[in-house]
C-alpha cells in the first residue's frame, strides 16, 4: 500500500498554530485597565477592507483597555477564516490614549478544489463534506481537516485502504489558490465468510447471518461488530431458548481474494493470506450458549375481563416447550387480543420471567393491565396522495361506533393492503392506531371512552412501463413492451379528472420473439362502485408458430365475479369468443395436426371460485391460495364451437415464512401444486390438438423441459416422431426463496425443485410417470425485474437434455 507525505508541512502547521498562542502573550506593561482605547488599526490586508475586520471586533475606541477582549479579537480574526499568523500590539499616542493594531497574513483565494481518482458519484459525495470551497480562503488548517473529513467519509463507506493528499498551489501572477485532493480509494472489504465455534442445536447459521450488518457479502463495518453483531448474535440465541450464551471471543482475519481471471483461482483456495490487497475478512465467533430453557408454569394476574384459564388457552405454548422468544410473543399476542378485541385498546401485558438454573425452566408470570374501555369516533386517513379514500374506507372491517378490537384492526390493514397500492414493510408500514390524545367520554356514558384512529398508508409504485429483451433456451431471444397500472380509475379519466386513484388494473402489452407475437389490452374494476363486485374486460391477438403450426388467435373477454367472506372468497363467471385460424402445418406434427388446416370458432364459459388467504397480492410471503375453474367450450345453447369439449383447472400456491430480517425480507418456503383436466362433450370425439396441454418451459411451467417438451409423442405418418399433447397435467413445484438485499421487493434467491408429468388420451395416470428436476434461479428487484432459472433434469433419458436456462430482462417500474 502507497505511503502518502502529510499533506501540510510541520514546519508550517506549528508557525499556523503557534501565532495565536504568540500573540496572547505578547507584553502589555506599557498599558493599564485604566486606560482609554484611542485608535484601533487593522495592519496587513490586501483584498479585504479593513473595516470588515473592525466591524467584527469587540475592542473599540472609547472603551477600557482589556486584554482578554484584546485575546479574544485576535482569535475573532482567526475564525473568519481569511487569515493567518494574526499578531496585536498597544501604543501610546501622544494627547493621550492607547492605539490597539492588529497584524495580520491575508490568505489567498481559492479559485479551484479538485478531487483526483474518484468518479462521478463518488466525487457528489465527497465535495459534502468539503469546507473550503472555490472562493474561499486558503488556509492551512481548515484544508487539513477537510482531508481528514474526505478520509473518514471514505472509510465509513469501507474504503478502508483509502489514502488523501491535499496538494496546495498559489500562482505567483494571480495569487490566486488552488487546492487538489488527490484520492488513492484502495478497495473495498467486504465480508467472506462468517464461522460460528459452538452454535448449539436448533441454531442455524443462514438465520443468524440474516440478522448481522457483518454478513457474507456485505461490506465490512469494523465498528458494528461490537455495536450490533455480538449483540445481535447473543440475542438470537437467546430468544431460541440458550439464555446463558456467552460469546467467548471473536475474530476478524484479512485474507486477499483470488481474482476469477487468475489461473491459480481454478485449483487453488479463493482466500489467501498474502496481505496484498486484504479486500475480504472472515469473521469467526465463538459461542458458549449453555443449556436450552424449558417452559415452566405459566401464571397470569390482573384479569378481570376474561378468565386465566380462557388467557392460558389463548397463549397455547405449553409447559415444557423450548422457551422461545418469538412462540412467547406470539402467545402473549394471542392472549392480550382476548382483552382487547372486547374495547380495552390500551391493555397491555407485564412479562415477568423466573429462571431456575438447576431444572434450566422458566415460569412465566404475566401481569394483565386492562386500562379503559374504547369505542371508535372518527377515522382519519393519511398518506394517500393519488389513491382515493373510498379504497381505504371499503376495507376497513373496524368501523365508527364499534368497540375498539385488534382483531377487526388487523383484518382491515389486511384489507387495504389486498388493493395491491399501498406498501407494507419495516420502513414504511401500513398502521392503524388509536389516537388517544383525543379521548373523551362516550355519550353512551358506563365508563366508555371514545378515540378516534389514524390509518396512516404509503403509496406504493403501482405503475410500470416495461421494455423486456431476454432469452429463454427453449424460445431464443424474445421481446416485449408493456404496460400496467394498478391503480387506475376508468371514471375520473372520462370526467377529465386524472386517471389514478381507484386501484382498477389496466394492461396493455405487445410481446414478440422468433416464433411468437402478442397483443394485450384488458381492464378490471375489482370493486364496482365499491361493491363486493368484479368486472372486467380483456382483448387479445396472438400469432404463434410455437407448436407444430402457424396459428392467428383473436380473443375478447368479459368477467364478472363477486367477493364474499371479506374477499377472501371470489367467485367468478366469464365469457371468451375466440377466432382461430391453422395454417403452415409442419411435417413433423401430430397425424390429427396434419388434417387440421383451417377456420375455427370457440365459445368458452368459465366459472371460477378462488379462496385467498395470501398475505399480499403482488409479493406474497405468507398464506395460501387455491383456485379452481371450470371451462365448457361449446355446448351452451346456440353458443356452440368448433369442437366441444371442457377443461378443469385446479391450482394451488402456499407460503411457510421461515425468517424476516431487520428490512422485512423474508425467507419463505412456497409450495405450488397444479392438475389440469381435459375432455371432450358430445360428439367431439377428443379434445383437439389446439387447446390440448403440452407440458416444459419457464415457470410457472416445469422448468426441466424446452417449452411444450413434456407430454405424450407418436411417430406420425410422415415418419416423424410428432408432439401429441395431452388431456391431463401435473406439476408439483417447492422453492426455497431467500432475500439477499434484505428487502422483499429487492434481489431474491431461489432454489426449486419441478415435478410433473402430461399424460395423453387413453393413457392411464401413473405416479411413476412424473419427471423431476432442480435448480437454482435469482428474482431481481421489482423495479428492475430480471429472473433467470437454470434447472437440471435429474432423470434425464436418452435424447433430452440435461441443463435447460430461462432468462427474461425488463424494464423499469413508477
Amino acid at each position: 500500500m502507497p505511503a502518502f507525505p502529510e499533506s501540510v508541512p510541520v514546519p508550517l502547521m506549528r508557525s499556523v498554530l503557534m501565532s495565536s498562542c504568540l500573540a496572547a502573550v505578547v507584553p502589555m506593561a506599557i498599558a493599564v485597565e485604566a486606560d482609554v482605547v484611542a485608535d484601533v488599526v487593522v495592519e496587513g490586508t490586501e483584498r479585504m477592507h479593513p473595516d470588515r475586520v473592525l466591524n467584527r471586533l469587540k475592542t473599540q475606541v472609547g472603551q477600557p483597555v482589556s486584554q482578554i477582549v484584546i485575546n479574544d479579537d485576535v482569535r475573532t480574526i482567526e475564525e473568519m477564516g481569511a487569515f493567518a499568523n494574526t499578531t496585536k500590539s498597544i501604543e501610546r499616542i501622544e494627547g493621550g490614549g492607547i492605539r490597539v493594531i492588529f497584524r495580520v497574513r491575508e490568505l489567498p483565494y481559492v479559485g479551484q478544489v479538485r478531487l483526483d481518482g474518484v468518479g462521478y458519484f463518488a466525487r457528489q459525495s465527497i465535495e459534502k463534506v468539503i469546507t473550503v470551497k472555490a472562493g474561499g480562503y486558503l488556509n492551512p488548517l481548515l484544508v487539513e481537516s477537510d482531508r481528514r473529513a474526505i478520509l473518514r467519509d471514505l472509510r465509513g463507506k469501507n474504503y478502508l485502504n483509502a489514502q488523501v493528499r491535499a496538494i496546495t498551489s498559489v500562482d505567483d501572477t494571480t495569487g490566486i489558490g488552488s487546492i487538489v485532493y488527490a484520492i488513492d480509494l484502495g478497495e473495498q472489504v467486504k465480508v467472506a465468510r462468517t464461522r460460528f465455534e459452538g452454535l448449539p442445536p436448533g441454531a442455524f447459521k443462514y438465520f443468524i447471518d440474516q440478522e448481522l450488518i457483518n454478513r457474507p457479502g456485505a461490506k465490512f463495518e469494523p465498528e458494528m461488530l461490537d455495536l450490533h453483531d455480538l449483540t445481535a448474535l447473543r440475542r438470537h440465541l437467546v430468544d431460541l431458548g440458550y439464555l446463558d450464551t456467552v460469546i467467548t471471543k471473536h475474530m476478524v482475519e484479512f485474507f486477499d481474494e483470488v481474482p476469477a481471471f487468475e489461473e491459480r483461482a481454478r485449483h487453488g483456495p479463493k482466500l489467501i493470506p498474502e496481505g496484498r490487497r486484504d479486500n475480504r475478512v472472515v469473521i469467526s465467533y465463538w459461542v458458549d450458549a449453555g443449556t436450552r430453557y424449558r417452559l415452566g408454569d405459566v401464571r397470569f394476574v390482573g384479569n378481570t375481563i376474561v378468565s386465566e384459564e380462557q388467557l392460558r388457552v389463548a397463549f397455547a405454548l405449553p409447559k415444557g416447550e423450548w422457551f422461545e422468544r418469538r412462540e412467547i410473543e406470539l402467545g402473549k399476542r394471542d392472549s392480550l387480543s382476548l382483552v382487547r378485541n372486547r374495547g380495552y385498546a390500551r391493555a397491555v401485558l407485564i412479562e415477568d420471567p423466573v429462571a431456575d438454573t438447576t431444572t434450566h425452566t422458566v415460569d412465566l408470570t404475566l401481569q394483565m393491565r386492562e386500562g379503559d374501555k374504547y369505542a371508535l369516533g372518527r377515522i382519519d386517513i393519511d398518506g394517500n396522495v393519488k389513491t382515493n379514500d373510498a379504497v381505504i374506507r371499503r376495507g376497513l372491517r373496524l368501523l365508527p361506533g364499534d368497540l375498539w378490537s385488534d382483531a377487526k384492526r388487523d383484518l382491515s390493514r389486511r384489507q387495504i393492503l389486498r388493493e395491491g397500492v399501498f406498501a407494507n414493510d419495516p420502513r414504511r408500514p401500513l398502521r392503524i392506531e388509536p389516537l388517544f390524545e383525543t379521548t373523551k367520554p362516550h355519550p353512551a356514558g358506563d365508563g366508555l371512552k371514545e378515540v378516534d384512529a389514524l390509518v396512516e398508508v404509503t403509496e406504493d409504485r403501482t405503475g410500470s412501463f416495461n421494455f423486456n429483451i431476454g432469452f429463454a433456451s427453449s424460445v431464443g431471444i424474445i421481446g416485449q413492451v408493456s404496460f400496467v397500472e394498478r391503480n387506475f380509475d376508468l371514471w375520473s379519466l372520462l370526467r377529465g379528472q386524472g386517471w389514478r386513484g381507484a386501484a382498477h388494473r389496466l394492461e396493455a402489452s405487445a410481446s414478440w420473439s422468433e416464433d411468437r407475437t402478442s397483443l394485450l389490452l384488458g381492464w378490471t374494476n375489482r370493486h364496482l362502485m365499491d361493491s363486493p363486485y368484479l368486472f372486467g374486460m380483456s382483448f387479445q391477438r396472438s400469432d404463434s408458430s410455437q407448436l407444430d403450426w402457424d396459428e392467428i388467435r383473436l380473443a375478447t373477454t368479459a368477467r364478472f365475479g363477486r367477493n364474499f367472506l371479506d374477499n377472501d372468497l371470489r367467485l367468478g363467471l366469464s365469457y371468451t369468443y375466440t377466432d382461430l385460424k391453422i395454417e403452415d402445418i409442419d411435417a413433423d406434427a401430430s397425424n390429427d395436426a396434419l388434417d387440421g388446416a383451417g377456420k375455427y370458432w370457440i365459445n368458452t364459459f368459465r366459472t371460477t371460485q378462488e379462496y385467498n388467504q395470501l398475505d399480499h397480492p403482488v409479493f406474497p410471503t405468507a398464506g395460501w391460495r387455491l383456485e379452481l375453474s371450470q371451462a365448457l367450450n361449446g355446448g351452451v345453447g346456440s353458443l356452440s364451437a368448433a369442437d366441444e369439449y371442457y377443461r378443469l383447472d385446479n391450482e394451488f400456491d402456499g407460503f411457510l415464512p421461515l425468517a424476516a430480517s431487520d428490512l422485512g425480507g423474508v425467507t419463505y418456503f412456497r409450495l405450488g401444486q397444479r392438475l389440469r383436466f381435459m375432455g371432450p362433450v358430445g360428439d367431439t370425439e377428443k379434445v383437439p390438438f389446439y387447446d390440448r396441454l403440452y407440458g416444459g418451459g419457464a415457470a410457472p411451467r416445469h422448468r426441466g423441459f424446452d417449452r411444450y417438451d413434456l407430454g405424450p409423442t407418436e411417430i406420425n405418418r410422415n415418419g416423424l416422431q410428432a408432439r401429441v399433447g395431452g388431456n391431463r397435467e401435473w406439476l408439483t413445484t417447492g422453492e426455497f426463496s431467500f432475500p439477499l438485499q434484505g428487502t422483499n421487493q429487492g434481489l431474491r434467491g431461489v432454489i426449486f425443485s419441478d415435478i410433473g408429468q402430461v399424460w395423453g388420451e387413453g393413457e392411464s395416470f401413473d405416479i411413476g410417470d412424473l419427471r423431476y428436476a432442480a435448480g437454482i434461479g435469482i428474482r431481481f428487484p421489482a423495479s428492475f425485474p430480471i429472473a433467470f432459472d437454470l434447472a437440471y433434469l435429474i432423470d434425464a433419458k436418452d435424447g433430452e437434455d440435461r441443463t435447460q436456462f430461462h432468462f427474461t430482462i425488463s424494464g423499469f417500474n413508477f
